[in-house]
């Protein structure tokens, strides 16, 4: 390029904006749009929605100029404008894209003014027609109060806007909003820029307002303009110096208003408007308490004055109101509930919180949903057993004053009328039958009536005879290759010449799994030739019995047993048993007589010997005294020390496992046996070497020891273990110990760690389990924060959020293998959690509940409990289960997206307690967390453990958010 050329700048005045032709538009594609301009130098694009700048979402982003709107919805609809600019201009775009999306029960757009030229003080008409829609509201440009019709503005019903003598000051966006559906279609209609808008306080000292003379010749004349259309003047509270415009305070609500700045010359004459707002303080009325009916629509109003910026939340018992489908509130503030339901009963106030004010309440208001009549225990057609007590249960809910009644029906379809006879009770919605008749059948209606209105619903009552048994079938043992006779009848009703029941066998709970050519069924329902059983059944129901036939082998058995009654095998091995004690007990017998004649042989002769050294004038000290009492008398003290530690040693050894006990036989022969799989585990107290104390917990000391050994198949030389010791004598404490090195000895699952070895050659006992180079979880996250300090040198950078849910897929791929094997881990949280430096999850059990992490426990009922991971049913009625660790698995989500922060870090222990115990505890998802998985935590926090889902569809919902991630 020659440098002596200027390069000239110039930008298009067509700019619009159009869909890209790859691109689909139907609900949950990718839509493309494209801003078309052209300019010198290369224009710089933004993309706009309902002229807000558009931020970079998970499906919303601008790539190579262009704007990709990914799995779109409701929330998507509105107009899209584009916005160009380099150094020549800056230009809006006039056609626009409008995205409207259909949706079921939410008001759909059929027609939207895109862009709007007029001139001036002409008529100009916007379009906004909405179908399914209560009423639609219009807002001028920065404006929070709807369209009211004046002389000039009209808002009709259909939705159209019409402006009549159109001034500068209507240039700007338009929005239509329909009442049914706030925040999900705020459509604009636009035809200028926005206003030059200053806000300022009431009671404010001083505004200042700066005009810039524009270019011109011959130089132009400057002056002010007030809002009543007179030229301000040079002196007094409201003047001009040197072009500006000053309001000496305290400025007043008087004050504010439209100030026009006026530059003329011979050539032309200009205006600028400046606006000026004054901000007041907020002033509201409390909303009034108000009774709505179930699946009805419910309106609390909150009535308010305030300038400007004013935004207006809603407050149920204490918890801010987030708009939904069925909650919304409009822009005057009022709170709409649509097809309110019983839940939405309670405590409501509302918020407002205008610029420049401190933020105010109102009174709270009660809302009362009256309950819609219905049945929610509707009876269905039913058998009564003759002669038996029963009962018809019909029950409804409803506004009090709620009555309950059966009646009867005729054959001939009339009503019998409400005087029931004495066998029968109508109470409130139960019919009891005290001995049922057969009169008693025939066609039953349930009537439920109050001030709402009247339901009804009809049933058909038979009455029948269960089948019952005459003949049933007996236990039989018979040899293998003999016939057997199983006989089974029953009778029905007679009084209604009923045929017979009818029989079914079945062996081992399968039908009719017999072999025709060995088993035959008999008319009267016996059966020829483990477990059998004989089902008998008809229009009154099914009785059912059960006889075991055993089959002995033929070989044990010859022809001449055939004829023996069982009850004389029976009484042969009574003989058997009886002769088997007897010999036992004369055995007993003779060996206590022989010990005693022993025993009197003996002191006879010691009485001799001592009668002859007493002759012979011999004394022996201590010489009666057997082995034992002379180690007692002090005789002997080695002899008392080796007493003494074959006592400690039998105590030692009760608390060992009894695959330690090694039995021996009378020939002092040793019976050896091969080694269980756990006793392989078995490692000596030296070989593991401690590096350091991580804590203790229930069980006593945890900490990570260097393992020097060799030849071990389970523990590499030099790797570091962690290991927990047993020094409670506690015998629950001990029962819990044990299962935990039963569940993490069975369990072998790439994401558990495994059970590495048992110390148990001396006190306290010990089981190692593997560990992870980069520690616990919790750890690693608290190392991510910002504002941690203390740690030094380098930091792991915060997890995104595709690494937040890997991790969370783990552990719940961690979590299903464990409750599929029947286990409940009951401390499930990041403090249990190992990380590796590859962001590989391994889920432990450290529970350092007595130091490391006792602010995470609570002692409540005598046990340390993780109150605030656990729910309801586990803390109140010790209820732990896979739905339990459910609840925790989403506190532990949670803790994962706030880098390991405490759950209700506001609220100390008790309160944390007294909430659980009212089943008032729960989490708020966090907020730029994705719908799908915000939705997942609340589900895993429902109150009713049914409510949760399993670990499987925990681990496939996150499976699939990861993959539309990376999509």
């Amino acid at each position: 390029m020659n440098p002596l050329i200027p390069e000239i700048s110039r930008l298009s005045e067509n700019v619009k904006v159009s869909q890209h032709l790859e691109s689909e538009s139907d609900s949950g594609n990718e839509i493309v749009l494209s801003c078309e301009v052209e300019g010198n130098p290369e224009p710089k694009i933004e993309f706009l929605h309902n002229s807000v700048k558009i931020q970079r979402t998970p499906h919303l982003s601008v790539r190579h100029k262009r704007l990709h709107i990914s799995k779109q919805s409701v929330a998507n609809n509105g107009i899209y404008s584009c916005r160009a600019s380099n150094n020549a201009a800056k230009m809006d775009s006039t056609d626009n894209f409008e995205l409207n999306i259909k949706a079921d029960g939410i008001p759909h757009l059929q027609q939207i003014s895109k862009y709007s030229t007029v001139k001036l003080n002409e008529s100009i008409e916007l379009q906004c027609i909405f179908t399914n829609a209560a009423s639609i509201e219009w807002y001028a440009p920065n404006k929070d109060v709807p369209i009211v019709n004046t002389s000039r503005v009209t808002v009709f019903t259909n939705g159209s806007l019409l402006i009549n003598r159109v001034e500068r000051e209507d240039n700007g966006f338009y929005k239509c909003v329909d009442l049914e559906e706030f925040d999900a279609n705020d459509l604009s209609s636009t035809f200028a820029p926005n206003l030059n808008l200053h806000i300022v306080p009431k009671n404010s000292p001083k505004v200042e307002l700066y005009c810039m003379s524009p270019n011109g010749f011959p130089k132009p004349t400057l002056w002010w303009e007030d809002p009543n259309g007179d030229i301000v003047s040079d002196s007094g509270r409201v003047r001009v110096e040197e072009n500006a415009l000053i309001i000496d305070g305290p400025i007043k609500k008087s004050d504010a208003g439209k100030y026009h700045c006026v530059a003329t010359n011979l050539a032309a004459s200009m205006k600028k408007l400046y606006e000026i707002y004054v901000a007041t303080p907020p002033t509201l009325t409390d909303p009034n308490s108000i009774i709505a009916d179930e699946d009805g629509l419910a309106v609390m109003h909150c009535l308010y004055t305030a300038s400007p910026h004013t935004s207006v939340k809603w407050i149920k018992n204490g918890k801010y109101l987030r708009n939904s489908i069925s909650h919304s509130v409009l822009n005057n503030g009022s709170l709409i509930i649509k097809r309110a339901q019983i839940a939405d009963s309670g405590h409501y106030l509302c918020e407002i919180n205008s610029t420049g004010f401190q933020t105010i309440r109102s009174k709270a208001a009660n809302l009362t949903i009256r309950e819609k009549l219905k049945f929610f225990n509707i009876p269905t057609n039913k058998n009564l057993e003759l002669s038996s007590k029963s009962k018809l249960i019909c029950k409804a809910k409803g506004a009090p004053l709620l009555t309950v009644k059966w009646v009867k029906w005729t054959k001939d379809g009339q009503l019998k009328g409400l005087d029931w006879p004495n066998h029968i009770l109508d109470t409130n919605g139960t019919l009891e039958f005290n001995l049922v008749k057969r009169e008693d059948a025939g066609n039953y209606t349930c009537i439920a009536t109050n001030s709402q209105g009247i339901i009804n619903t009809s049933i058909e009552v038979l009455v029948t005879v269960k089948p019952k048994f005459t003949v049933e079938p007996k236990p039989q043992t018979i040899v293998e290759g003999f016939s057997a006779l199983l006989d089974c009848r029953a009778e029905g009703n007679r009084a209604q010449s009923e045929p017979n029941p009818s029989i079914q066998w079945d062996k081992d709970n399968v039908l009719n799994g017999f072999d025709e050519q060995r088993f035959a069924i008999m008319p009267n329902g016996s059966l020829l030739i483990n477990e059998y059983g004989c089902t008998a059944g008809n229009s009154g129901g099914f009785s059912r019995t059960e006889v075991t036939l055993t089959v002995k082998s033929g070989d044990t058995y010859n022809l001449n047993h055939l004829g023996v009654n069982s009850e004389e095998n029976n009484n042969k091995m009574t003989r058997t048993v009886t002769i088997t004690l007897g010999a036992a007990a004369l055995y007993m017998f003779l060996v206590m007589a022989l010990m005693i004649y022993c025993r009197f042989r003996r002191a006879k002769r010691k009485a001799m010997t001592n009668a002859r050294n007493a002759q012979n004038g011999k004394t022996e000290n201590n010489g009666d005294l057997e082995l034992k009492d002379r180690a007692k008398a002090g005789d002997n003290p080695e002899q008392h020390r080796l007493l003494t530690d074959d006592k400690q040693k039998q105590m030692t050894n009760k608390i060992r496992n009894e695959g330690d006990v090694h039995s021996q036989t009378s020939s002092n022969h040793s019976s050896k046996r091969s080694k269980s799989p756990i006793e392989k585990l078995e490692i000596a107290r030296h070989d593991l070497q401690k590096l350091c104390l991580l804590g203790h917990g229930e069980f006593g000391e945890v900490f990570l020891a260097k393992a020097n050994i060799n030849n071990n198949k389970t523990i590499e030389n030099g790797q570091i273990v962690l290991v927990k010791a047993l020094q409670s004598k506690d015998e629950n404490i001990i029962f819990d110990y044990k299962r935990e090195i039963e569940m993490f000895h069975k369990l072998n699952n790439e994401r558990i760690v495994k059970l590495m070895g048992l110390c148990r050659d001396c006190e306290p006992f010990m089981f190692v389990l593997e560990y992870s180079d980069w520690g616990d979880l919790k750890q690693f996250l608290l190392a991510t924060r910002p504002d941690d300090k203390s740690r030094r040198g380098p930091k792991p950078t915060p997890l995104t959020l595709p690494q937040m849910l890997g991790i969370g897929q783990q552990i719940a791929f961690a979590m299903e293998y464990l409750t599929n094997n029947r286990h409940v881990h009951k401390d499930l949280a990041t403090r249990n959690c190992l990380i590796t430096s590859k962001l590989d999850i391994k889920l432990s059990s450290t529970s350092l509940s007595k130091d490391t992490y006792s602010a995470d426990y609570f002692n409540y009922q005598n046990r340390d409990l993780p109150i605030r991971w656990a729910p309801h049913e586990a803390v109140v009625e010790d209820e732990w289960s896979a739905k339990s660790d459910v609840y925790s698995f989403g506190v532990t989500i949670w803790e994962i997206c706030f880098q390991a922060e405490l759950p209700y870090s506001q609220l100390n222990d008790l309160n944390v307690i007294r909430l659980l115990e009212k089943n008032e505890l729960k989490l708020e998802a966090p907020e730029a967390m994705p719908n799908m998985l915000r939705d997942l935590l609340i589900r895993c926090w429902s109150t009713s453990p049914k409510d949760r889902p399993t670990f499987t569809e925990i681990f496939h919902i996150l499976n699939k958010a990861i993959h539309n991630i990376h999509k």
